[in-house]
């Protein structure tokens, strides 16, 4: 269900950066001797890294936080994700605030790290169109 949403995006998001990506930057590896898999491979894919990498975040962090779906079909405790879970520390007249707050940072965690492992080329994804010339 999550690729129906993230897909799209994805796709579009990935053309984006492929079309920006020189197509003389292909040919001057087939001219120094490599195939069209290898010139792919070794060029093509590292000019694109950051793109590819903002479209990850872009779809964990939409999977990640999907609140809406998993709320309707999630019907058994034991299968719940993490933000259907906080929402059983919201009670009718009362909020545990502790548990809640908890629980959001822990819910925060995975997202810190996969964000700080991309960092670096994220923020080359990010402004890869900001300047022009």
């Amino acid at each position: 269900m999550y690729c129906s949403f993230t897909l799209p995006f994805a796709i579009w998001n990935t053309c984006a950066f492929f079309i920006s990506i020189p197509w003389e930057l292909e040919e001057a590896a087939r001219i120094d001797g490599c195939s069209r898999l290898t010139s792919f491979f070794h060029v093509i894919i590292h000019v694109a890294k950051p793109g590819l990498f903002v479209t990850a975040l872009f779809c964990f962090m939409t999977s990640w936080d999907e609140y809406m779906y998993a709320s309707i079909f999630i019907n058994t405790t034991s299968k719940k994700t993490i933000q259907v879970g906080m929402q059983d520390f919201i009670g009718q007249y009362s909020v545990d605030w502790g548990l809640l707050m908890s629980a959001v940072v822990i819910s925060l965690i995975p997202i810190l790290i996969f964000f700080a492992l991309v960092q670096k080329n994220l923020v080359q994804g990010l402004s890869a169109g900001a300047v022009k010339g």
